[in-house]
């Protein structure tokens, strides 16, 4: 029974490998027959703000949600004082941004349903 399971469990891999190395030559053969039209195409380009793209590096770096809310949120706050730094030094706005973030008001309203 063991020879059986084992001969059986044999050919699947060798049937997955099989149809692995038929994928690649079609995807070679499909690469020289349409390079041209393949590499007429345009680059692809970010769609996203220089912000969004620094928030998903943040998401890269595998943090727990909770702590990658708390990193976010505390970016944010820091981009909002910079902001207001620098038009206090024009003289435009002379009050200093205080309270919660957007993240935290969600978060705690989340967590209190």
């Amino acid at each position: 029974m063991e020879d059986q399971v084992a001969a059986v469990l044999q050919e699947e891999s060798e049937a997955r490998a099989l149809r692995k190395a038929e994928m690649e030559a079609t995807k070679a053969e499909n690469m020289i027959a349409y390079k041209d039209e393949i590499y007429s195409r345009p680059k692809k380009t970010w769609f996203v703000t220089e912000r969004e793209k620094a928030c998903c590096e943040c998401c890269k770096e595998n943090f727990a949600s909770k702590k990658r809310r708390k990193l976010e949120a505390a970016r944010e706050t820091l981009e909002d004082k910079n902001q207001i730094n620098k038009l206090e030094g024009n003289g435009k706005i002379n009050k200093e941004k205080t309270g919660k973030s957007l993240v935290d008001v969600g978060y705690t309203n989340g967590r209190k349903q």
